[in-house]
Order: C-alpha cells, then sequence, then structure tokens
C-alpha cells in the first residue's frame, strides 16, 4: 500500500470527520493555537524592534565621539571645558543635554526629546543638517545662537505637530513652559533620525535656561586627535578629577540595553504563558472529546452493538 495515500485517508478519517463532526470545538482550538502563536509572534518582534530602534538612536546620539566624560548620578561642571578644549589631544569637546518635554497647548500628545548643544562646538561630533543644507548661503543653524528659544525639529516630529519654519511652540517640561519659534526642519539623516525622528535641537543656553539647568552638562563628548596615544588618553582623564569618569560611548548604550533586555526576558516569560494557555485549550478540547467517545463506547457496547459496527461509526 502506497504509504502516503494510507496516512491521508487516515487523515480524513480522524481528523477531517472529526472537524466537520466538531465544528465548534475544532474552531476553538484553532483560535487558541493562532491567538498564543500571534502573541509570542508579535512579543518577539516588537523587543527585536525596540532593541533595534534604541541601538541605531543612541548610536546617532554619541555621533562620531571618541569617549564620553560623564558623572555618575549628577552633571559634568562646564567648568571642565575650557581644560578639555586646552589639552592637544582633544580635538572636539561638545557638552550635551536632553529631556523630554511636552507641549504646553497640548499636554496629552506624546512627549518628544530636546536636545541642547554648542552648534559650533558640536559640528564635528554629530551629523546633523537643515534641510536647506549647502544649498543655503547662509548658516541658518546659527540663529539657534543668535536668536536665544529656537530650534530645529525633526522631520517626523514637525509631521506630528502639523508646525511649519516661523512658528511658535509652546514647551512644558516639569512644569516649565517656554515659547519657542520654529527655525525649520532638520534633514532626515544622522542625529535627525534618532528617537525616531521624533526630537528637536536647541542651543545649549536656551536649554538651560528653558529647563533651569545652569552651568552642567548631562556628558561632555569628546574627540581625540588622529596620533593622539594612549598616554594621552590617561592625560586627559587625569584632568577631570575623581567625580568625573570617561568611558566609551558605548557604556550608555549597554546599560540601556540591559535594562531592555530585562524587559524583554518578561515579555517572553508572558508570551510562553499565553502559548502554554493554548496548549492547555488543546488538552482540554482533545480531553473532552476523549471522554464524549469513551461514552458513545460504553452506550454502543450496552446496546449489543458488534465490533464492526463499532468500529464503522468511529471512523
Amino acid at each position: 500500500m502506497n504509504r502516503p495515500a494510507f496516512f491521508f485517508r487516515l487523515f480524513v478519517w480522524f481528523s477531517l470527520r472529526h472537524m466537520a463532526r466538531h465544528p465548534r470545538r475544532t474552531l476553538a482550538v484553532l483560535i487558541g493555537v493562532a491567538l498564543g502563536a500571534a502573541v509570542f509572534t508579535s512579543v518577539r518582534l516588537s523587543v527585536h524592534a525596540s532593541l533595534d530602534s534604541f541601538t541605531r538612536s543612541m548610536d546617532r546620539i554619541a555621533g562620531a565621539a571618541d569617549r564620553v566624560v560623564a558623572k555618575p548620578g549628577g552633571r559634568v561642571p562646564e567648568s571642565v571645558l575650557p581644560r578639555l578644549l586646552a589639552h592637544p589631544a582633544v580635538k572636539s569637546a561638545s557638552p550635551f543635554l536632553s529631556a523630554y518635554v511636552t507641549l504646553g497647548e497640548n499636554p496629552e500628545a506624546d512627549p518628544f526629546l530636546l536636545v541642547g548643544f554648542d552648534p559650533i562646538l558640536d559640528r564635528p561630533v554629530r551629523d546633523w543638517e537643515t534641510r536647506e543644507g549647502k544649498n543655503s548661503e547662509a548658516a541658518p543653524w546659527l540663529d539657534l545662537i543668535k536668536t536665544p528659544f529656537t530650534l530645529f525639529m525633526g522631520e517626523s516630529l514637525a509631521g506630528d505637530v502639523e508646525t511649519a519654519a516661523g512658528e511658535t511652540l509652546v514647551l512644558d517640561h516639569v512644569g516649565k513652559r517656554r515659547a519657542f519659534r520654529v527655525l525649520g526642519v532638520l534633514a532626515s539623516r544622522g542625529l535627525a533620525l534618532a528617537d525616531g525622528g521624533r526630537l528637536a535641537i536647541t542651543d545649549i543656553a536656551s536649554f538651560q535656561e528653558f529647563t533651569g539647568i545652569f552651568g552642567g552638562a548631562d556628558r561632555i563628548d569628546l574627540i581625540f586627535s588622529s596620533d593622539a596615544s594612549e598616554s594621552d588618553t590617561e592625560a586627559v582623564k587625569a584632568l577631570l578629577g575623581p567625580d568625573l569618569q570617561m568611558d566609551s560611548p558605548s557604556r550608555e548604550k549597554e546599560s540601556g540595553l540591559r535594562m531592555i533586555r530585562s524587559y524583554q526576558l518578561n515579555m517572553s516569560v508572558l508570551s510562553f504563558a499565553s502559548l502554554f494557555v493554548g496548549m492547555f485549550l488543546v488538552y482540554s478540547l482533545v480531553a473532552l472529546n476523549a471522554a464524549s467517545r469513551r461514552r458513545e463506547l460504553a452506550i454502543l457496547r450496552s446496546v449489543g452493538a458488534s465490533e464492526e459496527t463499532v468500529f464503522r461509526l468511529f471512523l
């Protein structure tokens, strides 16, 4: 006998006929398995997407920095910046501040990232440009320095808030409100793609006055000269003092990735629980079907049905 044909006949006898006789049970099993598999798959996809998005955002925010000066649990004093810039091994040093803010006119809207830095010092560190780019005779980003409380917005954020250049936005941060004038939209590359494009950049002085954070920065990003040696790096580190530390830009990213992986573990356990629920539903329905079959078999035998008749009826 042809084995594929034989197994197909068994499938028709035991599966398709059972499905036709008990469509509700079959539908419940299929829905249970589908939901369990869908929840598991969607959780895995969302976690992987979160990891990828976070990694890309951190890389774009870090830019070309070789080292990051930070103070654990605090802010880096700006008084360190002149000493760093004066060292011959340091090619560029850019103080960096960031905070999530909301729109004052619409507090229910999703918050977005506001970044503050020195537009001149930051040019070698991060890749960002306005839409006008090099086609413009003037450098429009210099207006961040010349005009207080101005900003450039990422393309995604500009589309969400439906704001164009020249308009004014009222930003809110921990109860502090300030009106910012929109200078334009960033080109979709580099820093402008961090946080999915939902960010705005402003001059560090405007950022500090808006948030009330004076005399400090979240970190200072460093770029060393091409001929800097390990001893030069150690000499720069010695300028910082005991309260500050100098690490690789990937250190902060790794810390965030560990947090996301903890979230990934929790979500994976919950997704496995959804699969278990689907399996339990299948087991329960199979057990119910077996019990009903045993009851039917007992009834048939009680009325004296032959084994051949029982076999034919169950097929």
